[in-house]
């Protein structure tokens, strides 16, 4: 929304920065999910891990930093672009937590009156 809000003020460099920011952190966000999930699910190999954490992490910065340091896009933009994804996440996970769907059936807590609790 912002990035086409951007466009329609005629603010382009700021709506490639935004979108620019957003591909990032998708996309970081995408490679550690698939870390996380080989250390999961795939052999252990925590040294592995690392290397692949280190890797990613060193990717992103390289990224990051020729983006805005050879000022490729707008950093304001860019900024709001990365913040977004991380918002997002918090809100729906905030939502959940109110709403209660993060709890399964198995971890809500006992009823005042049950037998756990009257173990005296």
């Amino acid at each position: 929304m912002a990035a086409l809000t951007a466009l329609l003020l005629g603010k382009n460099g700021l709506a490639a920065g935004i979108l620019a920011g957003a591909l990032v952190s998708w996309l970081n966000l995408l490679w550690l999910a698939a870390i996380v999930r080989g250390l999961l699910v795939g052999p252990r190999r925590p040294r592995g891990f690392g290397v692949s954490l280190a890797l990613k992490e060193l990717a992103l910065l390289l990224v990051v930093g020729a983006l805005v340091g050879f000022r490729v896009v707008d950093p304001i933009g860019f900024l709001a672009g990365l913040s977004g994804l991380f918002l997002s996440v918090t809100i729906v996970a905030l939502g959940r937590r109110r709403a209660g769907s993060l709890l399964n059936e198995n971890d809500s807590a006992p009823e005042a009156g049950s037998e756990e609790n009257s173990k005296e």
